[in-house]
């Protein structure tokens, strides 16, 4: 070969709407061995891939050196693997950084746990390259997450010389019956088919959290004279999967009583809401401990009761349940009453030597208004005070609705409110069931004026 000969290449982008050929690169007195092959730049993102294509030997006027070229583990530009390789950092040792090939495709900062392992890792970009191909288990948007996760199966990080059995914790029975003559506690629920209105509805939710990755359940509705019928997502509520990519060890099911009244046709029954759930491979029946008396929405029958509603966006640890991003709610109604509203009254003063004529007079910078609810229910039996102080007193939101014929107000329909204190319990000498009395004040504090 002459020492003037030059063999001329164009790279083909792989992605040439994202970057472009690179065209009449040379390489000179030898040839390339890279003709034909799934190449990328050093020192360029490894993502960015190009066909080597040969021009000839002398083929065109050369517009610079061949850069130097690494290989990929593709074999076209199309090939399937393409999109499927990443590099991952592990979330508690970012030095820990591997090269994977996965079965799917994942956006850039998912954390995945895969299968055999405890170490969770987060995807940092995409490439072309890997050394090991694994099968992915669960995936998280968060690493608090995953790592909470592979906390709860007992994994231990780093070498294991020791295997142990998974901890499995069953439902604890409720305590036995000491033959008292009030006892849990029929509630009634209310649902219209000709309202839309949430007001009308009521809803009741109900949810899992699995202790092993392979424990699992369905939720279930056992009516009276309706018998079982196993509850399914859009036709009776709605319904979060165990498996989900929020948070896959938790499952709910919220249910539309007015979707029960209108799937069962005249569907009025008492229901009691069950889950049907395996626990380390042994099922397992929990049934809710408080039975739904379902009936049609009319003024006479939710007279005398208050429901309120809230949603949970984060983690309880009494339960250890995280339901952040999970887009939970639930709902209890109770006899009682929300409403007697009290005027809580902010005002700013200042106090002039002379103003307006008059000495030491007293001028207006800014007023504020809100007010104060008082919630109270009657003779609530233990059961049914469980799911308010368990979920709805740690609400992000909470609404109020009231149905009482004598209340002052009639505004009172998904009322949006803050809870502000507990006044305390009051408990019967003779009975079980307790009053609450509850003060809550309005969520939005915009009633003000300002004289400036």
């Amino acid at each position: 070969m002459s020492v003037t000969d030059t063999y001329s290449y164009t790279l083909q982008s792989c992605d040439s709407a994202t970057y472009p050929d690179i065209e009449d690169v040379c390489t000179y007195v030898s040839p390339s061995p890279f003709v034909g092959q799934i190449v990328y730049i050093d020192g360029s993102p490894s993502s960015e891939t190009y066909l080597v294509v040969s021009n000839g030997l002398n083929a065109t006027l050369c517009n610079g050196p061949m850069p130097t070229l690494k290989t990929t583990a593709l074999k076209t530009c199309g090939d399937a693997i393409a999109d499927r390789m990443y590099e991952v950092i592990n979330c508690k040792d970012t030095t820990d950084i591997r090269n994977v090939l996965l079965a799917s495709t994942y956006a850039n900062g998912t954390v995945l746990l895969f299968a055999g392992e405890c170490d969770c890792y987060k995807i940092n970009k995409s490439i072309s390259n890997y050394d090991e191909s694994l099968t992915v288990s669960f995936s998280f948007n968060s690493c608090r997450k995953c790592l909470e996760y592979s906390t709860s199966i007992l994994c231990d990080y780093g070498q294991r010389t020791i295997s142990y059995a998974v901890g499995v914790q069953f439902p604890v029975d409720e305590p036995q019956d000491r033959g008292f003559n009030e006892c849990c506690y029929s509630n009634i629920v209310l649902a219209d088919l000709t309202q839309s209105d949430s007001y009308y509805n009521d809803f009741t939710s109900v949810f899992f959290k699995r202790p092993t990755p392979n424990d699992t359940v369905t939720f279930q509705l056992v009516g009276v004279s309706t018998g079982t019928t196993t509850l399914v997502d859009g036709t009776h509520g709605t319904e979060l999967a165990l498996g989900n990519s929020i948070n896959p060890d938790l499952a709910y099911f919220i249910v539309d009583w007015n979707s029960v009244l209108s799937t069962f046709g005249l569907g009025e029954d008492v229901y009691t809401i069950r889950k049907v759930a395996t626990f380390g491979g042994i099922a397992i029946n929990v049934d809710s401990i408080v039975t739904y008396d379902l009936r049609h929405f009319t003024q006479s029958l939710a007279d005398s009761t208050a429901r309120l509603d809230w949603s949970l966006d984060g983690r309880l640890t009494a339960l250890g349940v995280d339901f952040k991003d999970t887009g939970y709610v639930n709902s209890v109604r109770l006899r009682g009453f929300f409403g007697n509203r009290k005027s809580v009254i902010e005002q700013n003063n200042l106090l002039y030597n002379s103003k307006e004529g008059q000495n030491y007079y007293q001028g207006q910078i800014n007023m504020a208004l809100s007010f104060e609810y008082a919630y109270q229910a009657y003779n609530v039996p233990e059961c049914a005070l469980r799911v308010l102080y368990a979920e709805g007193i740690f609400g992000n939101e909470i609404f109020a609705n009231d149905y009482n014929k004598n209340n002052h107000s009639y505004l009172y329909n998904r009322f949006p409110v803050i809870l502000n204190d507990d006044n305390g319990l009051e408990y019967p000498t003779f009975g079980r069931g307790a009053n609450i009395s509850l003060t809550f004040s309005d969520r939005s504090k915009n009633n003000r004026k300002f004289n400036y």
